[in-house]
């Protein structure tokens, strides 16, 4: 008789518990608003579009360990999208040297420029092989001689095959080329 008052103690508990209900809701007109929102067990997200393209939104979800997370967000023309949340990454800053360095170097740009403002940068193709013929290249230690194996006859008979199969293709292919033209 225990055991039945108990599981009953425990079934009623367990139906009176809330239910969280999961839910799809999504509206839009024939100007290309629309409001969008969603409701899982384990995230959320809600987002609506103005008429002027303008979208603002935000979405909550839980991680592993059941941490809740929410990241709200703006997204609008020049201004771009934008995200704001407790668990974003932050920008590191810039270290002092490499703006140090910025600085020296547009402050250098703009020296050459006041000595001579008429000076006009003449954008002009670069022929690779002309810049691989100034590179200078250390020399490196040689390898050691590997060994290359002789053709023998089997290897040269196959060699022989290949090419004529090859030949055979193309010509072929030209045929058809010249058919289709």
């Amino acid at each position: 008789m225990h055991t039945f008052v108990l599981f009953s103690a425990i079934l009623a508990v367990a139906l009176c518990a809330p239910v969280e209900e999961s839910y799809v809701d999504f509206a839009e007109d024939t100007l290309g608003n629309y409001k969008l929102s969603y409701n899982t067990k384990n995230s959320s997200r809600t987002e609506e579009r103005s008429q002027d393209g303008k979208v603002v939104g935000s979405f909550t979800f839980l991680d592993t360990d059941g941490g809740k997370h929410t990241v709200n967000y703006v997204a609008a023309g020049e201004e771009g999208f934008n995200a704001e949340g407790a668990d974003l990454p932050v920008a590191v800053p810039e270290p002092q040297d490499v703006i140090q360095s910025r600085s020296a170097h547009l402050a250098l740009v703009e020296h050459e420029k006041s000595l001579n403002p008429k000076s006009v940068v003449e954008e002009k193709p670069v022929v690779v092989e002309e810049v691989l013929a100034k590179l200078v290249i250390p020399e490196i230690a040689s390898l050691p001689a590997v060994a290359v194996p002789e053709e023998d006859a089997d290897l040269a008979a196959a060699k022989k095959e290949l090419l004529s199969a090859y030949a055979a293709a193309l010509e072929t292919l030209a045929a058809e080329y010249k058919k289709s033209a």
